[in-house]
C-alpha cells in the first residue's frame, strides 16, 4: 500500500523499518511521563485483534500527503508555547507498507481523555480499530514495516487545509458519541 509519512529526519530512499523485536522509541517517548496516555495504549492493544498491527512495534503513515502534513505539524508545536519544537524541517515522503491497518487517528486522543472508565475505553479501542459505528474522516495507517520511497515536495496549503477539517470533524463525533468526562 502506497501511503505518506513525514519526519524531521532525513531518510534515504529505499531506507526500510524493519520489524521492531519490542516497543518502538517512538511509542516509549508517547508514554513516558504521560500516565493516561499509557493506559490508552494498554487498553487500545488489550482490544486489539490479532490481524490489527500493534501501535507498540508498528510504524505510522497516512493516505493522503495532507493527512502527514497535519499529523506532523501537531506533533511539532509546543502546545504552551505555540512554537515549533524543533528547528529542523518537515520532509515528506511516499512509503510503501505492504500489510496496514486503518486507524481513527483522532479516537487515540479521545481515548486518553477517557482512561478512567474502562467500559467506555473498550468502545473506543474498538472504533479505532474497527470502525463499526462511526463515519470517520481522518485515518492513520499502522504497520509492522515500511520502506522509503521517495522524499516529496510538501503538500499544497489547500489540501492541508481541507484534512484539517477532516481531523475537526472527528473530533466533534468523538464528542458527541463519548462526551467529555467531568472534571473533579
Amino acid at each position: 500500500m502506497l501511503l505518506y509519512y513525514s519526519s524531521t529526519n532525513p531518510w534515504p530512499n529505499g531506507h526500510q523499518f524493519g520489524i521492531s523485536a519490542g516497543p518502538t522509541h517512538g511509542h516509549l517517548e508517547r508514554i513516558k511521563d504521560n500516565n493516561p496516555w499509557r493506559l490508552m495504549e494498554e487498553s487500545f492493544e488489550q482490544h486489539r485483534q490479532p490481524n490489527e498491527y500493534s501501535r507498540l512495534t508498528g510504524y505510522f503513515a497516512s493516505a493522503t500527503l495532507a493527512d502527514s502534513a497535519v499529523y506532523s505539524q501537531s506533533q511539532n508545536i509546543d502546545l504552551v508555547t505555540g512554537k515549533p519544537k524543533t528547528d529542523d524541517p518537515i520532509r515528506y515522503y511516499k512509503v510503501f507498507m505492504p500489510q496496514a491497518t486503518r486507524c481513527v487517528m483522532k479516537l487515540c486522543e479521545h481515548g486518553m481523555q477517557h482512561h478512567a472508565n474502562a467500559a467506555v475505553l473498550a468502545e473506543i479501542a474498538a472504533e479505532y480499530w474497527r470502525q463499526p459505528h462511526g463515519n470517520w474522516m481522518y485515518f492513520e495507517y499502522v504497520g509492522p514495516t515500511m520502506t522509503i520511497i521517495e522524499q516529496v515536495d510538501p503538500p499544497e496549503i489547500i489540501e492541508v487545509s481541507a484534512s484539517h477539517n477532516a481531523y475537526t470533524s472527528d473530533h466533534i463525533a468523538a464528542r458527541q458519541r463519548w462526551p467529555l468526562p467531568m472534571k473533579t
